[in-house]
């Protein structure tokens, strides 16, 4: 930790690091190696980590992951050391009790969703394109998906807290899932890998998605209005109604009050 702290500001790289996890920033430096810049302040020579490209957050994520981003090599040394992982998680804390306002957030969406509606309606390309015949409701759909993001990603995030991984098998994890990415994985027919392979996540969403695809239009939307869709994982969730929306169901999913 010393000499790592010789290069970074590790107050301030812990809070990028949770930000990124609270955010589900995937796409990300602390996870991805991406999108990010480095600067190094002239006053201190320390390195900082600036975040761009954030078009993925606000979603449940279709990475299969544990909840801290450990993929890089920084923040994989700093979980790997008892003062690096205190670190982190007193900045998850932290944001949790002076940032995450889930009030304020739900505000907003509500604000720009009034502002954006009609722009939308009127946009041409969204409502003709291929990708979105048939499935107007689409927009209201993401957007009650944000909301139940945001709704459960306290009591998510929480649970990471008061569980956290162990680093033994956080890199475990990073090593299969990296197999996995070089492969190619996709949620669709065209799976890498054995049927006896499949994580319980794949299972899940083929299974909601041939009960939809054979079911009545009005016996699908009760589907996924029901108690039952609602207890799934959002990741799983997501996934499902992206599927959907590759098969041009119409399909539109309520927000959970």
């Amino acid at each position: 930790m010393e000499e790592i702290s010789k290069l970074v500001d590790l107050e301030a790289f812990c809070t990028y690091w949770a930000l990124e996890v609270l955010l589900t920033h995937a796409d990300g430096f602390t996870n991805k190696g991406n999108n990010y810049f480095v600067y190094f302040d002239p006053g201190s020579d320390k390195m900082y980590a600036i975040p761009w490209g954030v078009d993925k957050t606000f979603i449940p994520s279709s990475y299969k992951l544990p909840g801290i981003y450990t993929k890089t090599a920084l923040p994989s040394r700093l979980y790997s050391l008892p003062q690096g992982r205190k670190m982190y998680f007193d900045a998850l804390r932290t944001l949790l009790t002076d940032v995450w306002n889930e009030g304020a957030i739900l505000a907003e969406i509500n604000r720009l969703e009034t502002q954006l509606t009609p722009v939308v309606a009127a946009d041409l390309w969204y409502t003709t394109a291929k990708d979105w015949e048939g499935n107007p409701a689409d927009f209201t759909t993401s957007l009650n998906l944000v909301r139940n993001f945001v709704k459960a990603r306290r009591s998510e995030t929480q649970r990471i807290i008061d569980n956290p991984p162990n680093w033994k098998n956080l890199l475990a994890t990073n090593r299969k899932q990296n197999k996995g990415n070089k492969a190619g994985l996709k949620y669709n027919n065209k799976s890498s890998g054995s049927e006896g392979n499949k994580n319980t996540t794949q299972q899940q969403v083929e299974g909601w998605i041939n009960y939809l695809r054979t079911t009545s239009e009005s016996q699908a939307h009760q589907a996924i209005q029901s108690q039952k869709f609602r207890a799934l994982d959002s990741k799983v969730q997501w996934e499902i109604l992206n599927r959907a929306k590759e098969l041009k169901l119409n399909l539109s999913f309520e927000e959970i009050k």
